[in-house]
């Protein structure tokens, strides 16, 4: 556990003594002491203090005027007034200028620094946990606003810059990364890259195959469906000779914070439905940047990012439908057009997924006027168009069909049409057993 870091300030070398001496001995707090006020402004400059303990009565500048310095220049740090009895009007006027305590001096010196220990552990600790309930408040609105972001996200893109812009408001992320997993192909694909808060371009990230079990860290979470912290990216990706996933993750050298080679890591799980659909992936360029509470915040905002990204990719495929759906009319106005402006007889003949038997679908005048004599007619007897066809023509647009030439042509010189007659081409219509007869005389 890393003690206490306290500074007092007295221009009294006796009572700096004695108070490092009783204040230090059972452990848990270090006090640096100084006698010159100009030696403690120079350390506080260096050196990040828990807690402030400070003399009234000094040569060079009073207590008052230290703690208004100290203020002045934005510095909160814990401040505990330690002054002579008689003073109770200085005591308010440093409550009032922002110190947290005041004690007086005088009595036995040892119970006198053990109750100044017990004010700084006590200040030390109600400082703390006003910091960590801050920070708890700060995360919890991070976490709501980001929830509502990416339930308004359609894509995976603005899902991952949404988790950037809320993790970087909570912890270092040097790197984030956001990637899906194929269960089918066993793939892992990058979604979105952020490095030093610039978004990167996730089409030089290739997809990776999963590897086997206790290779590559996405893998490991895939595999195991569990969080992951690494203390230390660079040991672990060279202790297992730079395998697969972390192959490429940054220089062997030292200098990784200069060169932007991730150090520490901590990697969770997408997971909708009880399967894994990705991996989040927040990285440091210094080791041991993360813990557990960094866990407690990442986990909810993960569970969350999986229920975006199942439903962008809904929402994709759904627009690839309406892409599809959209084509498809295109092609039958434009099918249409054509058979309504050709002077020969065209028909569609189409067979269901599953069926063999095919049955004519729609034709134009031309071909309704060939086969009917009467274009009302033709429209309205669909049920008797195939009966008026040669069993030879039947037979063919059947067998072209089923070996892939879903266009079939034919040119029909007179009479009823018969095979021999017949002009066959192999273009494909669409993705469907279509075959297309043009009529003519």
């Amino acid at each position: 556990m890393v003690p206490i870091q306290a500074a007092y300030i007295d221009d009294e070398q006796p009572m700096l003594l004695l108070a490092k001496e009783f204040m230090e001995e059972e452990g848990g707090l270090s006090l640096d002491v100084f006698d010159m006020v100009y030696e403690a402004f120079s350390a506080l400059s260096d050196k990040s203090y828990d807690v402030i303990v400070c003399d009234y009565q000094m040569p060079e500048m009073d207590g008052i005027q230290v703690l208004r310095t100290l203020r002045e220049n934005g510095d909160r740090v814990p401040f505990i007034l330690f002054t002579g009895k008689g003073r109770e009007e200085v005591a308010m006027e440093a409550l009032n200028l922002g110190a947290d305590r005041y004690i007086q001096k005088g009595g036995d010196p040892r119970a006198q620094f053990l109750e100044l220990r017990h004010a700084v552990q006590q200040l030390f600790q109600q400082v703390r946990a006003e910091a960590e309930l801050e920070q708890s408040n700060r995360e919890l609105e991070v976490l709501f606003r980001a929830t509502g972001e990416l339930m308004g996200a359609t894509d995976l893109e603005r899902i991952g810059s949404i988790i950037h812009g809320a993790v970087s408001k909570v912890m270092r992320a040097d790197v984030v990364i956001l990637s899906s997993y194929d269960p089918q192909y066993k793939t892992i694909s990058t979604e979105a890259v952020f490095m030093d808060g610039r978004s990167m371009d996730r089409s030089t990230f290739r997809p990776l195959p999963l590897e086997g079990d206790g290779r590559g860290t996405q893998s490991r979470v895939i595999r195991s469906g569990k969080a992951m912290i690494v203390p230390d990216y660079r040991s672990l990706v060279e202790g297992e000779g730079r395998f697969g996933e972390d192959a490429g993750i940054g220089p062997s050298a030292a200098e990784d914070e200069k060169v932007g080679f991730p150090r520490s890591a901590v990697l969770l799980p997408l997971k909708q439905e009880g399967g894994v659909v990705g991996v989040l992936q927040v990285m440091s360029y210094r080791p041991g940047d993360y813990a557990e509470r960094h866990l407690r915040f990442l986990e909810p905002l993960a569970g969350n990012a999986a229920a975006a990204i199942s439903m962008a990719r809904l929402h994709r495929e759904a627009n690839l439908e309406l892409d599809r759906r959209g084509q498809a009319e295109h092609q039958r106005l434009l099918m249409e057009a054509m058979m309504e402006a050709c002077d020969n007889g065209i028909m569609i003949w189409h067979a269901a997924p599953g069926q063999e038997e095919f049955h004519p679908v729609i034709w134009n005048p031309s071909a309704a006027r060939y086969l009917f004599g009467d274009e009302g007619e033709g429209f309205s007897t669909l049920k008797d168009c195939s009966t008026l066809l040669s069993q030879d023509l039947d037979a063919l647009a059947r067998e072209a069909c089923r070996t892939g030439r879903k266009l079939v042509v034919l040119a029909v010189r007179e009479g009823v049409p018969d095979a021999s007659a017949m002009e066959i081409a192999v273009t494909p219509l669409d993705s469907e057993n279509v075959g297309l007869l043009i009529l003519s005389k």
